[in-house]
């Protein structure tokens, strides 16, 4: 196997720790969590099966982290949703459909299937899901900029109905990880139901985003 180069010793490891991250994100492509193993991802990042355990206790601890980082990539994306241009309406349709879309591949679908099955340890399930509270704080604004609108009925409650939201979104989440072909539907039926218990007519469908589809 090429051995790994870098400047420095913490360099050398923040890439190894990188190349080890996309190797069990291109397996998972391709597998289910569980049929992928240590030595798979080993060969996959091109070391040593060994060297494998001087960045990671396990495979949990890999899937954890492969899904803290896919998180932080797309919280940004939540953001930039929740404060650029459209309507309240169009923005939740995007973030709606971005999240979704989150799920239907890739690490967090593996952890959250485990969960689901009781597999998945606490501690890990905390570590891959800590860049989410940004989604939150995004999504309450989307909320309260509809109140103001006067496109969304929150009840004098914006902080509660984003947690109602929430329960729905994660509904609709599970759905999509547990059958991801049923994306469209899912996201289509997610957004009238949320509509309607916002109180507003339109699906929000008017504005092709990038990520909700």
């Amino acid at each position: 196997m090429p051995r790994i180069q870098a400047g420095s010793l913490s360099a050398h490891h923040d890439l190894v720790w990188g190349s080890l991250l996309d190797a069990l994100e291109r397996l998972l492509a391709e597998r289910g969590a569980d049929s992928v193993t240590l030595a798979q991802i080993a060969a996959e990042a091109g070391i040593a099966r060994n060297t494998i355990y001087n960045y990671a206790r396990d495979k949990q601890d890999l899937l954890a982290a492969a899904a803290e980082r896919a998180g932080n990539d797309l919280a940004p994306r939540i953001s930039d949703i929740a404060g650029g241009p459209g309507s309240a309406l169009e923005r939740l349709s995007a973030t709606v459909g971005a999240l979704l879309s989150f799920f239907v591949s890739g690490t967090h679908r593996h952890l959250l299937l485990q969960s689901l099955t009781g597999a998945l340890p606490q501690d890990v399930g905390r570590s891959a899901g800590a860049p989410f509270a940004s989604v939150v704080a995004d999504l309450t604004a989307i909320v309260e900029d509809g109140a103001e609108q006067g496109r969304f009925r929150v009840g004098g409650d914006p902080g509660l109905t984003t947690r109602l939201l929430s329960g729905t979104m994660a509904a609709a989440v599970h759905e999509v990880a547990a059958a991801p072909g049923t994306l469209p539907a899912v996201r289509e039926r997610t957004m009238e139901f949320l509509l309607g218990a916002l109180g507003s007519g339109s699906t929000g469908t008017d504005r092709s985003v990038d990520g909700a589809s």
